[in-house]
């Protein structure tokens, strides 16, 4: 399986957290991992905040942070073109959804065609994957 993982499926591998378990198994899973190159970006920013709200102190961050480098590196990162922004622009319409999350919508669906199962816990993005038929994981349940 080739897994599409959105930012809040990353997180979970990265620091402890209640969807944790079930995102190392979508992990485990899959033969390839593809990520939205926002999602780099996201989660530092996912990761700092965990820190400023007391989820994890200084050295926490700095290990999250080097554990994200190590997933990137087994990752398949999308770039966001100028024709990937624009299917993102229509899907956030369609599908009500916010900025990053239509940009992790567009590029998995790219991936849909070649075996890709959208990896997510935000319900909105699961939804628009679902509506353009492309099988997920919830890592909610």
């Amino acid at each position: 399986m080739i897994a599409c993982f959105d930012t809040s499926a990353i997180v979970p591998l990265l620091v402890e957290e209640p969807t944790s378990a079930r995102c190392e198994l979508a992990w485990r899973s899959a033969a390839r991992v593809h990520v939205a190159a926002v999602t780099i970006a996201e989660t530092a920013a996912a990761l700092a905040q965990a820190m400023r709200m007391g989820r994890i102190d200084a050295r926490g961050l700095d290990d999250a942070l080097r554990g994200a480098e190590r997933l990137w590196a087994r990752c398949s990162i999308s770039p966001l073109s100028a024709e990937l922004a624009r299917r993102a622009a229509v899907l956030a319409v369609e599908h009500g959804l916010r900025g990053f999350d239509a940009v992790h919508c567009a590029t998995g669906l790219v991936m849909r065609d070649v075996g890709g199962v959208g990896v997510a816990g935000d319900r909105a993005l699961l939804d628009a994957w679902r509506a353009a038929g492309m099988p997920v994981i919830d890592i909610t349940r």
